[in-house]
C-alpha cells in the first residue's frame, strides 16, 4: 500500500514537471509598449507577419496589459488586417478587462498591472503567402487612454489531433 502511494506521488510529480515544461509555442509573438501607458487614438500599433504556410490552421490572440488607473471595464479596438493581395479586413472588437464589480481579469504581473490574453480569431487559414500587416487602433470615446501599457499579437499553429 505504501509502495503504491509513493509510486502514485512520483508519477504525479513527473507528470506535473513534464506538462509545465511544455508551455505555449507560438508561431509569432510580439508585444508593443505604449509610451507612459497613454494610448493616443492617432497612434496605431502595427505587426507585420510573414506567412509561407497556407495549409495550416492558426489561432490568433491579442494581449492587453492595463493598469489600475484604467477607467473602464473594456476597450474597443479597430483591427485591420492587410493581406498581401491588397485585400483589407476590418473588425471592431470589444475586449472585456474587468467584471461588473471592477475586478480585473487576466494575470497580475505587478501591484498595478494585469495582462489579458484574448482569443481574437480561431481556426483561421492565411489564404496567400506573403506579408500580412495587422493594425490596432483604440476606439474609445477619449482621444488618449491612460492605463494601457502593452498591446501584443500572438499566433499559434493549431496542432492536429
Amino acid at each position: 500500500m505504501k509502495r503504491k502511494l509513493i509510486l502514485q506521488i512520483l508519477l504525479l510529480t513527473i507528470s506535473i514537471f513534464f506538462l509545465s515544461s511544455c508551455g505555449q509555442k507560438y508561431f509569432y509573438e510580439k508585444e508593443i509598449t505604449i509610451h507612459q501607458g497613454k494610448w493616443d487614438r492617432d497612434s496605431l500599433i502595427y505587426f507585420n507577419i510573414p506567412i509561407t504556410d497556407t495549409i495550416s490552421t492558426y489561432d490568433i490572440y491579442l494581449s492587453i496589459t492595463n493598469g489600475n488607473e484604467y477607467l473602464y471595464r473594456n476597450i474597443y479596438l479597430f483591427v485591420k488586417i492587410y493581406f498581401p493581395q491588397n485585400i483589407t479586413r476590418i473588425d471592431t472588437i470589444d475586449c472585456l478587462l474587468a467584471n461588473d464589480k471592477g475586478k480585473w481579469f487576466g494575470k497580475k504581473i505587478d501591484d498595478n498591472r494585469f495582462r489579458n490574453l484574448l482569443l481574437y480569431r480561431k481556426n483561421i487559414k492565411f489564404p496567400f503567402k506573403g506579408s500580412y500587416k495587422f493594425s490596432f487602433e483604440q476606439a474609445m470615446r477619449h482621444k488618449i487612454l491612460s492605463g494601457i501599457y502593452n498591446i501584443g499579437l500572438y499566433i499559434k499553429k493549431v496542432e492536429k489531433p
